[in-house]
């Protein structure tokens, strides 16, 4: 069965939906901006890729809203959209016969740490019965399913950066062997001081050590670190048939995926061999070849080691085709936004095939590679048919996944 996307919603540092999100990614517009969600005067990075202005009634979010966290306003609010511009309607299917997946590891950290903070210092009798709720990492989703009266599957996938990935991969299953016949699926984060120091002591973070300069640039040779975003994203999954039966848009379709696991974290081979197998796995899987890829937009978030390695894999994958196909990346304007942006990415391709633009890597002055991998340093309009998509997890998982224009 032929899987196609029929509503896209985001909630991003750069745009709070689709249109906005799209004109500011291909303007090479960024997000970054001082951190106000928590103090940082203790620490030397200060910047992130904040959502600001966020007005719940604009999402369609009208009931309730105390009772939501951060990432289910996120999630939610996304899945609202999506909806929305999938054309769906209440009672178009059955309750039985919808879904909804989602990637979150991160997501639901902050309301963990609020919900001990305040048990320790209140104790737990005066600790709102809402705020354990939101504790469970499958919350988000849940949430998203009482909203639709979505009966047929609630599931959250955590598998780290590659976690939106392997969720649609997760939901396409479920509709091709019909259990579902129309999945929300989508992934989410939220920049917290939970999250932010975990990077920072790691030192992974854009500005972490001494008289660094915060700056995401990636695929550059000055790129110093990562800087943490957050947001969310959600598609509609359904199959092509039925789509076409209730005259849904038709945006791109799911042609492949591909996943991995580099078990030796300290060796860069078998990370390369990792990450190129996902990406090998997910071009055989679409039954297109090599010279169908129009663009690849990357996983790469400026952290030097991991952005290097990604780069050998594209080389190895592609060998001299690499300076022929299009690399992109998209989160010195997004920010590393961790489960969600490998949704945000997918979003930016089905774009770029419907518009025939590509988005630019902001920031990018010195590329590593230069010499083998052809980067859009600035946005250029060209045909683009067929888009991979890589994520990567600083934990080992590599994910990949091919999407194109739906062709008869």
């Amino acid at each position: 069965m032929r899987i196609i996307i029929s509503g896209m919603g985001i909630v991003s540092a750069i745009g709070m939906d689709v249109p906005a999100y799209w004109n500011n990614l291909v303007s090479g517009k960024s997000g970054l901006r001082p951190i106000t969600l928590f103090d940082t005067s203790k620490y030397r990075c200060k910047l992130g890729y904040e959502v600001v202005d966020l007005d719940p009634q604009q999402l369609g979010i009208t009931k309730g809203v105390n009772t939501y966290d951060r990432i289910q306003l996120f999630t939610s609010g996304a899945a609202k959209l999506a909806w929305g511009d999938a054309g769906l309607h209440a009672g178009y299917y059955s309750s039985e016969d919808m879904g909804v997946v989602l990637g979150s590891t991160y997501g639901y950290i902050d309301s963990v740490s609020r919900f001990y903070m305040e048990s320790l210092r209140y104790s737990p009798a005066y600790v709102s019965p809402i705020a354990f709720a939101n504790t469970v990492m499958n919350a988000p989703a849940g949430r998203i399913a009482i909203n639709f009266k979505i009966k047929g599957l609630c599931s959250t996938i955590a598998t780290g950066e590659s976690s939106g990935l392997d969720a649609i991969g997760y939901a396409c299953d479920f509709i091709r062997t019909g259990r579902c016949r129309t999945i929300l699926v989508g992934a989410g984060s939220v920049l917290c001081e939970g999250t932010f120091m975990g990077f920072y002591y790691t030192r992974l973070l854009s500005g972490s050590k001494d008289k660094e300069r915060e700056l995401c640039s990636p695929f550059d040779k000055n790129g110093n670190g990562l800087i943490l975003g957050e947001g969310a994203a959600m598609l509609v999954l359904e199959g092509l048939e039925q789509a076409r039966l209730r005259g849904a848009p038709i945006l791109a379709e799911v042609k492949g995926l591909g996943s991995q696991f580099a078990c030796n974290q300290k060796d860069p081979e078998d990370i390369i061999q990792s990450h190129a197998a996902s990406m090998q796995e997910a071009i055989a899987s679409s039954n297109i070849g090599l010279k169908d890829i129009s663009l690849i937009i990357a996983n790469a978030n400026s952290d030097p080691r991991t952005d290097n390695l990604e780069a050998q894999a594209i080389k190895r994958v592609f060998g001299d085709k690499a300076k022929e196909i299009t690399t992109t990346a998209i989160k010195s304007a997004t920010g590393e936004c961790l489960d969600a942006s490998a949704l945000m990415q997918t979003l930016a391709g089905v774009c770029a095939i419907r518009d025939g633009k590509v988005p630019p890597i902001v920031n990018l002055k010195e590329p590593i590679e230069s010499d083998r991998i052809r980067y859009a340093y600035e946005a250029y309009e060209r045909p683009i048919d067929a888009v991979l998509i890589n994520a990567f997890s600083h934990y080992g998982k590599s994910t990949s996944m091919v999407i194109s224009a739906c062709n008869e």
